[in-house]
């Protein structure tokens, strides 16, 4: 529900979202909505917005508490230059700041060469040698070190910089496959054809599976498309 309260102040009601960073991502698609340019009488227009998040009934459950909350979030996303979102409970505001500034050093570490492939390779038991690698992704950043990608995927993936970065490990993979075949030898030729016949589910979708759960259906219909 969107409305509006007066004069250029707004409020949006979103509800049973899934978490958290579902709420900051929507309020940054506002956010990005708004700033694009568009024609007023002939003249380009330029705006921007400053969002105030509260939660209930975690902050308030009045309504009266819940628009006071969000208008004291409101200003202090003015009072840090506009054009932004604020939470109004500080820990949620630490962890948007947090998710904020990873991905802002997300995008100097791709084009820095921060990020790194890892190879695990996966051996047959029963002869000893290596039959294929599965390629990790890691980011050393310059100050923190390296950061988990339990951390930076999840927000790669929010601000689509994963699109990019799965290309740079396509292309980093495929090199060093190439490297091995010169150097080692071509019991790995058939990678060439990258033929797919392993599957792997990410943990979030199997840590608690169980019958007739959402993670079961969403994890047989991925197997079911891997087979088809």
């Amino acid at each position: 529900m969107v409305a509006r309260l007066g004069g250029d102040e707004f409020t949006v009601i979103i509800n049973d979202c899934e978490n958290d960073q579902s709420i900051g991502r929507i309020a940054q698609n506002i956010l990005d909505k708004l700033a694009m340019p568009f024609y007023l009488e002939h003249e380009m227009a330029y705006i921007s917005a400053s969002i105030g998040i509260t939660l209930f009934p975690n902050d308030a459950t009045s309504i009266e508490a819940l628009l006071k909350n969000a208008d004291h979030a409101m200003y202090a996303a003015k009072n840090e230059g506009r054009n932004r979102f604020h939470y109004f409970t500080p820990a949620m505001q630490a962890a948007a700041e947090l998710r904020r500034g990873i991905a802002h050093d997300l995008r100097a570490a791709i084009a820095g060469n921060q990020l790194q492939l890892y190879y695990q390779p996966i051996v047959d038991l029963a002869s000893g040698s290596i039959h294929k690698a599965e390629a990790l992704l890691r980011w050393r950043h310059p100050e923190k070190g390296f950061i988990s990608p339990e951390i930076f995927v999840p927000i790669a993936e929010e601000t689509r910089m994963i699109v990019e970065i799965g290309d740079w490990v396509f292309r980093q993979a495929a090199k060093q496959v190439a490297v091995w075949q010169a150097a080692y030898h071509p019991s790995l030729s058939y990678l060439k054809k990258f033929d797919i016949d392993y599957l792997k589910i990410d943990k979030p979708f199997v840590r608690n599976i169980t019958p007739q759960s959402n993670d079961m259906v969403l994890c047989d219909a991925i197997i079911s498309m891997a087979h088809g």
